[in-house]
């Protein structure tokens, strides 16, 4: 547990990316829920180049993580020294995306464990807050893949689930994909739908659970 840290309802352990409920008890993750249900495909990719992948977003989203703190909340600046050689890019597209006035967080990688018709989940929001051009607040994710993934908008339904709102509220949600050009393109997500599906893989997890059947790729 020492390498856990406490995250709403629970806690995360960043080294093995598991979430545990406040009982102690494992609970998949948003990602693992799209992954159990075959929305997420990693079948056939070799073991080295997921482990590759993972590293790389882990990095960027750190990065940028301490770039969105220090402008809009005073924490300190990225020390670039730092940074992976094959992330800047993708962190210099970030920075092009907020250089453009686009967003303004007002949370950054919020953690937590949360809990839909009894079913907990694990979920880290990269960013609450508002977009330049969305009268709404806005949940963003930001995406380090070469091409939009169908998983997106059931990952960013399932997020949405977790943000805390006002009766009524509406929350956009948006994909921000940050390319080794260092350009980024934003997709925006809409159909209620997507919340359903989320909870239907969701749902279909949980009996892989209870029925004792492997739900972890």
């Amino acid at each position: 547990m020492s390498n856990a840290v406490k995250i709403a309802n629970g806690t995360f352990a960043e080294a093995t990316h598991e979430y545990k409920n406040t009982a102690g008890l494992v609970v998949p993750s948003v990602t693992q829920v799209l992954e159990s249900v075959g929305l997420t495909d990693l079948d056939g990719i070799p073991l080295d180049t997921l482990e590759r992948k993972r590293a790389l977003g882990d990095a960027v989203h750190y990065a940028t993580a301490i770039l969105d703190n220090c402008k809009f909340f005073d924490g300190p600046e990225l020390d670039w020294e730092t940074v992976h050689e094959d992330a800047v890019p993708y962190i210099l597209a970030y920075e092009n995306f907020q250089r453009a006035g686009l967003f303004e967080p007002e949370e950054v990688e919020h953690g937590g464990v949360h809990t839909v018709n009894g079913m907990e989940f694990g979920y880290t929001r990269d960013r609450v807050g508002k977009m330049n051009g969305i009268k709404y607040r806005v949940l963003l994710e930001i995406k380090c893949s070469y091409r939009e993934e169908p998983a997106w908008k059931y990952q960013l339904a399932a997020y949405e689930l977790t943000v805390p709102k006002e009766k009524n509220e509406y929350v956009a949600r948006v994909s921000v994909q940050l390319k080794p050009d260092t350009t980024f393109k934003c997709f925006t997500y809409e159909k209620p739908r997507d919340r359903d599906r989320f909870l239907w893989a969701l749902g279909l997890t949980y009996v892989k659970i209870e029925e004792g059947l492997d739900w972890r790729k």
